[in-house]
């Protein structure tokens, strides 16, 4: 007999499961049907917007309980509202072949008696005696019971109390399977025999790690046959082979005189043009335009001392520098010395006052004529 509770609730997780495994056959997809139905249970149909709207809402009430909603969560969620679901299209018709019901007066005792839910005891529980008032429970949900379109009321008497329906519809279920299962006499004692049972054995355990590798020799002979005696835990897959074929990225001789003359051709324009950006963009080349003068110590390219000799809008080359052609024309040089020593006079006109506020203390006429004054001493 104590037993019973678990074989009942086996028989109840293998019923569900055969429900859904035949509407599963009959549809060839669990989640197949209509296209408004996610699936078929015992003939009842799960729509999709009753489930997404479920799960929305319990998605929400997560998030505000403070608890994280990522994929993991989610997915839990998503198979526990199927499970309920599935559960509530078999025992649904299952209860009602049975006439089981849960009276306003059952379920009243249920909420405010000995042993309320859990987690309803706790929101009307005094923190300072850990008491359970009945009375602000009951108080509380007249309360709510008069607000029909308030959010408390469809939480509470929408989803919470057909809840708390379905629980003790479901145990009184399983009380009336436990209470007719009959074990014969004979069984418990033979059970409780068995169980009883004592034997005595001896034996002798020598661990593989106490025994060196090395005292251990295997032979080819030995390996063969083993190999040879359990073929089936050594497949082998068909054997494939791998085709490829290699192209050299290196420019060939034709392409390096394709593109010297294409330079070539290019040299008078580049030589007469204004629009030196323009032309290196459309042109592709490598180096963006630099408007600006760059001394010979960071010029590092090949002929640099030739091409700086040159005239102004010389254009030098082709010419090979590295792995490129280059084109390279004189725009303007400019000889500047390396280092430069600057002395300036600030002479100020205002001054800031510790209020903050701005004073002023000479004319700017005299500031300037102060200034030359000083520039002409030095």
């Amino acid at each position: 007999r104590d037993k019973a509770a678990w074989i009942m609730t086996g028989a109840i997780a293998i019923a569900l499961l055969i429900f859904v495994i035949e509407e599963g056959l009959r549809s060839k997809n669990v989640f197949g049907g209509t296209e408004n139905a996610l699936g078929s249970v015992n003939g009842t149909d799960i729509k999709r917007i009753e489930f997404e709207e479920k799960l929305k809402k319990l998605e929400q009430r997560y998030t505000q309980m403070g608890y994280p909603m990522d994929e993991n969560t989610r997915a839990q969620q998503r198979d526990r509202l199927w499970d309920e679901l599935v559960e509530t299209a078999v025992l649904g018709k299952e209860f009602d072949k049975l006439g089981l019901e849960v009276t306003d007066k059952e379920l009243g005792d249920f909420l405010y008696g000995q042993n309320p839910p859990p987690d309803f005891a706790q929101r009307f529980t005094d923190p300072q005696t850990g008491k359970f008032d009945e009375k602000q429970a009951y108080q509380t949900v007249q309360q709510i019971k008069k607000q029909k379109n308030s959010p408390d009321y469809i939480s509470f008497f929408g989803e919470y109390i057909p809840a708390l329906v379905k629980v003790r519809k479901r145990e009184k279920l399983e009380t009336m399977m436990s209470n007719s299962v009959y074990a014969p006499k004979w069984l418990i004692e033979k059970t409780t025999a068995e169980n009883s049972q004592i034997a005595s054995i001896s034996f002798v355990n020598i661990p593989y790690i106490t025994i060196p590798d090395s005292s251990i020799k295997i032979t080819d002979a030995e390996i063969s046959e083993y190999v040879n005696k359990n073929k089936a835990l050594f497949p082998q897959e068909k054997s494939a082979g791998v085709d490829y074929v290699f192209f050299s990225a290196a420019p060939s001789k034709t392409d390096s005189a394709a593109l010297f003359q294409q330079l070539v051709n290019l040299k008078d324009s580049f030589a007469r043009t204004n629009e030196i950006a323009t032309v290196l963009q459309n042109e592709s080349s490598q180096n963006a335009f630099y408007d600006s003068y760059i001394s010979r110590k960071e010029i590092k390219i090949v002929n640099i001392d030739t091409i700086i000799k040159a005239p102004q809008g010389t254009v030098f080359g082709p010419y090979l520098d590295g792995g490129s052609y280059v084109l390279s024309r004189v725009l303007s040089t400019r000889v500047m010395p390396e280092n430069i020593k600057v002395r300036h006079i600030l002479i100020a006109t205002h001054k800031q006052a510790q209020s903050g506020q701005m004073t002023q203390v000479r004319d700017e006429t005299v500031a300037k004529k102060g200034s030359r004054q000083h520039c002409t001493g030095n």
